[in-house]
């Protein structure tokens, strides 16, 4: 897809949708629908209309009805490759990495250069892959449920499948056959994490280390969850400090994610300049290994310190 801002230009006001956006569960057909399309200014019969429409709410998040709206724009003209690739992005967000398969392929075979779209399909594609190897490996747990590998085997293929709550479910149950395995503890903190459950991610963290208390990892990770998650306090923000300096001194330390974390434990604090510091050195350290990607999340953190605002999570 577009990039985000050109994404915004091109949609226009309907950008700015929220989720709470009174939507027809049938968008072509009804009274109610056509009029709600004129408070929208859309044309029932306009293809592009439905596409813009579907691709503001991907950007609300509202997954199920961006891919109502993005199909039903492809059902008016289904030549248009921009719709084909959003609508493959949706419906791996969606978890049906088989139909984004049939549309990524069917962006390229509209706009065969688009590296958006090669990427896409690469995408959904090992996606689809893992999904079933899920599969797979959940016949195994059916067959032996107290095996503890191999919940945690399809525990880790759900989570390669980008599956983070049903991979929680699996390493919990594992969890409950044996307690005390660390590494599993971790990864249970990373799934819930993904899946938007962040105090129970701090706690699984936590007791990851409990059981190997000197892990770098999971002291970066939890004083991330520390500095910018649910728990604004002035203790989760001094603990988030406490960890991230064990893991990254500032002038020593050479990893930009460990340096990131610093600097949202900084700012949590209310110490923006030191926030502004690490923040700094991180998108400096993440531009000279080419990790753009990360640089830019990390610069667009860093302009918040420097307006002295802490980064909390969406």
């Amino acid at each position: 897809m577009i990039a985000g801002a050109l994404l915004v230009m091109w949609l226009g006001p309907l950008a700015g949708i929220g989720q709470d956006a009174p939507l027809p569960s049938q968008p072509w057909n009804t009274e109610s629908a056509r009029r709600h399309y004129q408070a929208w200014g859309i044309v029932p019969e306009n293809p592009e209309h439905f596409v813009r429409f579907g691709m503001a709410l991907a950007l609300a998040e509202d997954w199920p009805q961006s891919a109502l709206y993005l199909a039903h724009g492809l059902k008016l003209n289904p030549k248009d490759a921009l719709a084909h690739g959003a609508l493959g992005n949706v419906l791996i967000k969606l978890g049906d990495y088989q139909k984004a398969v049939v549309h990524f392929q069917e962006a390229l075979s509209l706009d065969s250069a688009n590296a958006h779209f090669r990427r896409g399909l690469a995408q959904a594609r090992r996606l689809q892959e893992n999904e079933q190897v899920a599969l797979r490996l959940a016949e195994l747990v059916r067959a032996n449920p107290e095996d503890v590998q191999a919940r945690l085997n399809l525990g880790y293929a759900l989570a390669n499948a980008d599956k983070p709550r049903e991979a929680a479910e699996q390493l919990e149950a594992a969890l409950r056959i044996q307690p005390g395995n660390a590494d599993a503890r971790f990864h249970l903190g990373v799934m819930l994490d993904k899946a938007g459950e962040r105090e129970q991610a701090i706690a699984a963290y936590r007791e990851a280390l409990r059981l190997r208390p000197g892990w770098t990892l999971v002291r970066r990770e939890l004083a991330w969850l520390l500095a910018t998650g649910p728990d604004h306090s002035e203790s989760a923000s001094a603990e988030a400090v406490r960890l991230a300096e064990s893991v990254c001194g500032q002038a020593t330390c050479r990893d930009p994610v460990s340096l990131d974390a610093l600097a949202a434990a900084y700012a949590s604090a209310g110490r923006f300049d030191a926030a502004v510091g690490a923040a700094g050195k991180a998108v400096r350290l993440a531009l000279e290994a080419g990790n753009h990607g990360f640089a830019e999340q990390s610069r667009r953190r860093l302009e918040l310190y420097q307006e002295g605002r802490p980064y909390r999570l969406p």
